[in-house]
């Protein structure tokens, strides 16, 4: 996914690279199901967890992780030299 994001991003008029980690960061579904890491997938096997209680607990890190990402990183992208706004 990551060369059709690199390359939409001019298209978009945003920095490619700055682009390109965000949407890859915040594009994931590893923290709602638990299949995506091994570590939840053990616990989710241990039958102590339902998948509803997975999508619950993953659903509000998800959120959490594009609100840092849009509040914390790209401004620091942008401190680094990679604004997202600039190409």
């Amino acid at each position: 996914m990551a060369p059709i994001v690199f390359a939409m991003a001019p298209l978009l008029k945003l920095n490619s690279v700055a682009f390109t980690l965000a949407v890859l960061n915040v594009d994931t579904y590893a923290l709602i199901l638990p299949m995506e890491v091994t570590a939840s997938l053990i616990a989710y096997s241990s039958g102590e967890f339902s998948f509803v209680e997975f999508m619950k607990v993953g659903s509000i890190l998800t959120l959490c992780a594009i609100i840092y990402i849009a509040l914390v990183m790209v401004p620091w992208w942008a401190i680094n030299g990679f604004p997202l706004w600039a190409m």
